[in-house]
């Protein structure tokens, strides 16, 4: 089926002009009716369930979540952030100050690096590939 631009305006305009969906009739995501049942499970908690047990008692009643998902849904809500996006946040190197003077040795080049580096006390040796294998 080939649209024209036409053929999608005339169709947005169609569907600007859809009516509201009663409330009634609206589908919510897990996160959206744990927000919409906030104020009962805060309710739940101050009269002792843990949100283990409130989870449970979600499910029961019909709301497939998890403790895991629960707990990440208030925490959501209380604009608290999770530890992953805590640790993500990388401390910024300190710069030296103009005038400040370093401790470090200046660096080698590259003929005293080899001389000062360390040789492996392994005695394997590579040899070049030999035609006859």
């Amino acid at each position: 089926m080939v649209m024209t631009q036409k053929d999608i305006n005339d169709l947005a305009d169609k569907l600007k002009a859809a009516p509201d969906l009663p409330v009634e009739k609206r589908q919510l995501t897990k996160k959206e009716a744990v927000a919409s049942l906030k104020p009962a499970i805060d309710d739940l908690r101050k009269r002792g369930y843990t949100l283990e047990q409130v989870a449970a008692l979600l499910r029961a009643n019909g709301l497939d979540i998890t403790f895991g998902s629960l707990r990440q849904y208030l925490a959501d809500r209380q604009g608290g952030t999770s530890r992953r996006k805590k640790r993500a946040t990388p401390t910024p190197p300190s710069t030296p100050e103009p005038g400040h003077v370093s401790s470090k040795q200046p660096e080698k080049s590259g003929h005293e690096k080899k001389a000062t580096e360390k040789k492996p006390s392994a005695s394997f040796e590579v040899r070049p590939d030999t035609e006859n294998i």
